[in-house]
């Protein structure tokens, strides 16, 4: 009796734990919302998943927001971009033949964020000077706890980058995005400076076309302005030791990009 005791209680442990780490797989197919770290009041969810569905009917593109406590919980993998892929791929989301969509997934337990777009026609609408900015709108809130309101910003930026793209001028076409900005501006940040350095040569060279050479050195010296009797102490060696200053990571530091088959996108901290 105890022994068939003890294994209904085995059973019964085993089957938590198989619902527990598997909460996706309780439903065949995500919704646009899903909220597993219950960011969001019933009334917030509703609100969320209505215009998540709508602009995506719409525009025939999957628009999704996903957020979890630690997206290592339902992975074997520590690395959320790769996670975000296969969550995407293993639950058939997207609109189309080629399965178009965007995913804004949270992971609150170490602050995670990643921003995953699927498709060559995501790539179109959304470029990459384009997603620079939409980053920045939606990380202002996140930065400050408000989720429901950067979710929204994050909808409100999906929305206006697919209604710019059917009109035929996708949000950033031509403009250079951050990492293209890096590669230029060393090259540019010279040219102020060689030319203010020209400037103070031009400047200092000028009143010197007029100076002769003195002979003697003692027609240099300026009556009264030079005096050889004091004297002092010289500091001409010193030991010094450094150790490296603690640093944390920036809240506002760039997102790192990648590139896995059909998804792009970038993920960071918030």
């Amino acid at each position: 009796m105890k022994k068939t005791r003890f294994l209904g209680v085995l059973l019964a442990l085993l089957l938590i734990c198989c619902l527990s780490t598997a909460a996706f797989a309780a439903d065949p197919q995500l919704y646009h919302v899903t909220d597993e770290a219950e960011l969001f009041t019933i009334e917030q969810w509703q609100a969320l998943e209505q215009r998540a569905t709508d602009i995506s009917e719409k525009y025939n593109f999957g628009v999704y927001i996903i957020t979890v406590e630690d997206f290592r919980d339902y992975s074997n993998t520590s690395n959320i971009e790769k996670f975000a892929v296969k969550l995407y791929d293993d639950y058939g989301l997207g609109y189309g033949d080629d399965r178009a969509g965007v995913t804004l997934l949270l992971s609150m337990e170490q602050r995670d964020y990643n921003l995953d777009f699927n498709s060559k026609r995501s790539e179109e609408i959304f470029t990459e000077a384009g997603r620079d900015w939409m980053e920045n709108r939606f990380l202002l809130y996140f930065r400050a706890d408000d989720f429901y309101n950067g979710f929204n910003e994050y909808l409100n930026t999906c929305e206006e980058y697919l209604e710019a793209a059917q009109n035929g001028e996708p949000v950033g076409q031509g403009q250079p995005s951050s990492a293209d900005e890096g590669k230029l501006s060393p090259a540019f940040a010279l040219i102020p400076g060689a030319i203010a350095a020209l400037l103070a040569g031009i400047l200092t060279s000028a009143p010197m076309h007029s100076a002769k050479t003195k002979r003697d050195a003692d027609q240099y010296v300026v009556h009264g302005g030079l005096n050889l009797r004091r004297r002092s102490d010289m500091f001409l060696h010193r030991s010094v030791s450094r150790r490296p200053r603690e640093t944390q990571q920036s809240s506002s530091g760039g997102s790192h990009h990648y590139s896995s088959g059909s998804h792009s996108g970038r993920s960071g901290k918030f």
